[in-house]
């Protein structure tokens, strides 16, 4: 993002497009593949809604994860970037665990920050979204 601080609503709802364009093509694809009686199950509906919402949930946190780290990261002193890409096998780890618990809950907060925006009142931004 440009703005490392505090993001703008385009880069927000950019995000949250990016964010839900991923939940629905997932959930479409794990739908399909859910579908495939003798690989993946017993070929009902409600084997392929279960296979459908469990890529779905996986895809959105490794895209939003991945999304977030970037950012993350991108605020982050040059040494510290390049411990991290030393360790890289405990910072995806890591990130990938702490993404995959904040990937809902940072965009229902963009959703609050779009409204508010929206409305003409901007909440208190902080630094460390």
């Amino acid at each position: 993002m440009a703005n490392k601080n505090n993001p703008t609503k385009k880069q927000r709802i950019d995000l949250m497009a990016i964010f839900f364009g991923v939940m629905l093509s997932s959930f479409v694809v794990g739908c399909l593949v859910g579908n495939i009686e003798p690989y993946i199950g017993d070929g009902t509906a409600a084997t392929a809604l279960r296979t459908g919402l469990y890529v779905m949930i996986g895809a959105t946190m490794v895209i939003n994860g991945t999304v977030l780290l970037a950012q993350y990261l991108s605020r982050r002193t040059t040494v510290f970037r390049t411990v991290a890409a030393v360790l890289w096998p405990l910072t995806v780890i890591i990130g990938g665990l702490v993404c995959a618990v904040v990937a809902i809950p940072y965009q229902i907060y963009n959703i609050i920050r779009i409204a508010a925006n929206k409305s003409g009142k901007e909440p208190a931004a902080s630094n460390n979204e």
